[in-house]
């Protein structure tokens, strides 16, 4: 069973917000957009890998807001070197990922907001302003 805080929590949810906005003020555009579905099965630490310490360098020069989460370049860099920092949440792997396009809405272990149960971590993205007040994207963890 995953025993996480709500700190890790609250952390974990921030990656349904790393875009490709962040990832070009980290230079790292080439090799990264948002996290996909052609991730599936691979470690946070490895889809996170890509923001190394040049990366990271480049993203803290960002004061502004980058993303539509009103995240700064400072704030990514704390957010991504908590989460690869944390042996829990880095081990964590993408079991799947759904998206407002197919979304299952009938789904009973999916909430807004970052939740778990026994080896499963759901972490998701609620908008506004998305169809039907449906997330934009909905991660779905375990642990190994």
């Amino acid at each position: 069973m995953i025993n996480l805080t709500d700190e890790e929590l609250c952390m974990l949810e921030q990656l349904t917000y790393l875009d490709e906005d962040v990832a070009a003020a980290a230079g790292v555009n080439n090799r990264f957009g948002k996290i996909n579905k052609k991730m599936k099965e691979k470690s946070i630490s490895k889809i996170l890998s890509v923001f190394d310490d040049e990366a990271l360098l480049r993203l803290a020069s960002h004061p502004e807001s980058i993303c539509d989460a009103e995240i700064s370049g400072l704030e990514w860099v704390q957010i991504i070197s908590y989460i690869k920092s944390n042996e829990k949440l880095s081990n964590l792997r993408l079991v799947d990922l759904y998206t407002t396009e197919d979304y299952k809405a009938d789904n009973d272990n999916i909430y807004h907001g970052a939740i778990y149960d026994e080896d499963i971590v759901s972490a998701n993205q609620p908008r506004p302003h998305s169809e039907k007040g449906l997330p934009n994207a909905v991660l779905i963890f375990y642990m190994p």
